[in-house]
């Protein structure tokens, strides 16, 4: 019987996290439970200040549907479309704390004080815990929060006070799975982002064997990356152009990337199998590199989150910046 050797044991490792990771992303997610009804809150501030998660388009906003159309969520900002931002505060009504929250907020928060302030509060002991640090911008995402295990089963409140210098809202609070707080984690990213350095990898190789193909080994790696640029970019004005003919965004994307993957194809085909292991030779530790660097990114991104969503990167050392 054959010793394992270092790199079959890590090669088997690999493949049990990223089945554990295919697992997480695929198995389908608990549909939320509201906590807080739109009519419970207590809402000082504009008429305009309320909002229709259902209404907005898919471009602003990182909610499950589940959160955007259920029948009894409240939502509220301080901007408002005819006077911009306006003082606000909210307070929801107290609930049984669950072991994890979703809430959905928008705008820019500064912890549990300051002028934009955003925190759970446990009403036994009045201690706070902020619900998120940096700002969403204008995007609508679902934060997710793990209460402490004290809190758990005690009435809690979700409060809101903005001075109106900045945007801030938030509203009806949910309670979430664990699946769903797995699949927030970097193991359950992990399978999405191998599939898009999958993506990236395979036309950056495409220009590399076309390289080794014209017997240029030494442009190998630059005209890869010149080829994965070029067809990032016709995917970016391609994509919105199949959705202005009609197609819905998600189509119109895969239809895209579809295209430039079967382009992609015949070219590394047409290059011949001599030419791919020259390319294959010339970049393989320029790609392992690329792998390694964007791994610890991501994890270093998903270790500790701020409840920025898509802005996570942006805020990663928010307030030291």
């Amino acid at each position: 019987m054959r010793t394992p050797t270092p790199r079959l044991a890590a090669g088997v490792l690999a493949g049990i996290v990223l089945a554990a990771a295919v697992a997480v992303t695929l198995w389908p997610e608990p549909t939320v439970r509201s906590l807080t009804p739109a009519a419970a809150w207590r809402v000082v501030g504009e008429v305009e200040a309320h909002v229709n998660l259902g209404g907005l388009h898919h471009t602003s906003h990182f909610l499950r549907d589940s959160v955007r159309f259920d029948d009894e969520a409240g939502f509220w900002r301080a901007w408002t479309p005819s006077q911009g931002n306006r003082p606000l505060s909210l307070s929801s009504p107290p609930f049984s704390a669950p072991p994890l929250l979703a809430i959905p907020v928008t705008g820019k928060t500064s912890g549990t004080s300051g002028q934009a302030a955003l925190w759970i509060e446990h009403v036994a002991s009045g201690e706070r815990r902020p619900v998120c640090f940096g700002s969403n911008h204008d995007s609508f995402n679902d934060v997710l929060v793990a209460l402490p295990p004290s809190w758990v089963g005690g009435d809690v409140i979700l409060r809101m006070e903005c001075s109106g210098q900045d945007n801030l809202g938030t509203g009806s609070v949910f309670a979430v799975s664990w699946l769903s707080f797995m699949k927030a984690t970097f193991l359950g990213r992990l399978a999405v982002l191998v599939a898009a350095m999958l993506v990236y990898g395979f036309f950056l190789f495409v220009g590399a064997a076309l390289a080794a193909a014209c017997d240029r080994e030494e442009l190998c790696l630059p005209l890869g990356l010149v080829t994965l640029g070029s067809f990032a970019l016709a995917a970016f004005y391609a994509a919105p152009l199949l959705q202005a003919g009609g197609l819905p965004p998600g189509v119109a994307v895969r239809l895209a990337v579809s295209a430039g993957g079967l382009a992609g194809a015949a070219a590394v085909w047409t290059a011949g199998g001599p030419a791919r292991q020259r390319a294959w030779e010339r970049v393989r530790g320029y790609a392992a590199l690329w792998c390694f660097a964007t791994l610890l990114l991501a994890g270093v991104c998903g270790a500790i989150g701020t409840g920025t969503g898509h802005w996570e990167p942006n805020y990663r050392f928010w307030p030291a910046t």
